[in-house]
């Protein structure tokens, strides 16, 4: 009920946002037998090349030599989660990403949940003329992201736009995935509430062809593929013939029921291709394939241009960056990283149990590297904070059982049911209101990142063991603070 209930209160406001809406691009003067359409997700903020992570120079000079070559057959669409999650991309607010996508030639972007990550307004300002710092042309998308206080969508977001290639008229439209609020730390997504985008899509699917005679409509949505299947059963007046998925991280391509349906792993992996064969303004076939440096020669190759810009950004923070912490001599693993970071927690707090989320560790350290800050902003990218507090053992034991939470760390054999115990987590988990952390008793933030605590870390493990592992007794100092159950003080 109230699903169907939030998409019908969204209409209203879609159709008067659409009024702001732009159209790109004219190119009537040719017509076109074949649009190809390139597609990047979750690319969180990897700006340099690294293994298979190809790095925006290398991914730019493929999509800028196909626009010069092919400009009216050409889109590039990205999926969300695009600016956030590295050093060189944290350092400036995302800002970095945004400037490589103006200049790669984007011409268009969805919201996805880690565009929150410093607060919508953040991100936003950089966007259109509703920008307080606009540096981006392209238009970005979240037809579905209520913002109470605008009674809409916000501002400088938009719920789609349209583009013409020859003689297609192309409307894509951009959602959310329903529910991503809980990825999504609370403080940062307050007042916005992201509404079913089933019933939204279809409207303005049917609108788009019916009032704005649009050939060709696409759905870019950073969500990992729940609204499929709702989309698929579209009557025809509301057909949408692409879905471009997010969030995941998977690695997909194929047609279902004539939709093309695709998704492009993560961190610059791959480059999505969808390409439809046309007759006139019909689709005749449709082709999909995921591009990587093995199947693209262009894509060996990196954009002059780029590079400089990419170069200016390390010069800019290659001090702060690049000075050697500590010499790792194995791979660790994100999981085993997760796993320290839940005891390095417990331990400088001397709580009893630590928790940390597997989400908050993005990946593993390299082995054979000395470890620098920017590793630090690879591993852990949110800017997280260690807080406590104390819980009753009944308390703990459900979590732990609802939520089969596997990255914990502690020094009880078992947890007695009305006994109290302090927990030690991350901000992102301990204020998240369907978690039991917020309505414990005595909660602290000790307002340290935990960056900060893994860096101090490192720090003396240098000095006393020379090389880190994550086996080494933890040698950060306990904090001074409160260390006995609330009953038990005088």
């Amino acid at each position: 009920m109230f699903k169907k209930l939030t998409g019908l209160l969204l209409i209203g406001f879609v159709f008067v946002t659409a009024a702001c809406t732009h159209v790109t691009r004219e190119t009537d003067a040719i017509t076109i037998s074949h649009l190809d359409i390139f597609y990047l997700n979750d690319l969180h903020g990897q700006i340099v090349a690294d293994g298979t992570r190809m790095g925006l120079p290398a991914i730019g000079h493929f999509l800028l030599t196909r626009q010069a070559l092919f400009p009216d057959h050409t889109l590039i669409l990205a999926g969300g989660d695009m600016v956030h999650g590295s050093a060189l991309a944290n350092l400036d607010f995302g800002r970095p990403i945004i400037e490589l996508m103006q200049q790669i030639g984007f011409d268009v972007m969805v919201v996805g949940n880690h565009e929150f990550d410093w607060g919508l307004p953040v991100i936003t300002r950089s966007f259109g003329a509703g920008g307080v710092e606009p540096i981006a042309d392209f238009a970005l998308l979240g037809a579905n992201i209520y913002e109470h206080s605008h009674s809409g969508i916000p501002e400088t977001v938009e719920p789609y736009t349209i583009f013409n290639r020859g003689q297609l008229k192309i409307g894509v439209i951009g959602t959310i995935g329903y529910g991503l609020e809980r990825t999504i730390a609370p403080q940062f997504v307050e007042g916005f509430s992201f509404l079913d985008p089933a019933p939204i899509v279809e409207d303005l699917a049917r609108y788009l062809r019916a009032e704005q005679g649009v050939d060709i409509v696409l759905l870019l949505t950073h969500d990992s593929g729940l609204v499929n299947a709702d989309v698929l059963q579209f009557p025809e007046a509301a057909r949408v013939d692409a879905i471009f998925n997010a969030h995941s991280h998977e690695v997909f391509a194929y047609v279902e029921h004539g939709v093309a349906i695709i998704q492009s792993g993560d961190y610059g992996r791959y480059v999505g291709h969808v390409r439809f064969d046309l007759d006139e303004s019909r689709i005749l076939g449709v082709h999909l394939e995921q591009l990587t440096q093995e199947n693209e020669p262009l894509l060996r190759h990196t954009d002059p241009d780029l590079e400089r810009l990419v170069a200016s950004y390390i010069e800019a923070s290659e001090d702060y960056l690049t000075t050697p912490i500590i010499y790792n001599p194995n791979v660790v693993e994100r999981d085993a990283l997760t796993a320290w970071m839940a005891r390095l927690m417990r331990t400088v707090t001397n709580a009893d149990l630590g928790l940390q989320n597997r989400g908050g560790t993005r990946m593993p350290f390299p082995g054979d590297t000395t470890l620098t800050l920017s590793h630090l902003y690879d591993v852990f990218p949110f800017d997280n904070t260690v807080k406590t507090v104390w819980l009753t053992g009944q308390e703990i034991e459900r979590f732990l059982r609802l939520t089969s939470w596997r990255n914990y760390d502690t020094n009880v054999e078992h947890f007695i049911a009305d006994q109290l115990y302090k927990v030690a987590t991350n901000s992102f988990v301990f204020d998240q209101p369907h978690n039991p952390f917020i309505y414990g008793i005595d909660p602290v933030d000790t307002h340290i990142p935990q960056r900060e605590l893994a860096l101090n870390e490192l720090t003396k493990q240098h000095t006393i063991y020379g090389y880190f592992s994550n086996h080494h007794r933890l040698l950060t100092d306990t904090l001074h603070n409160n260390n006995q159950p609330p009953e038990t003080q005088p």
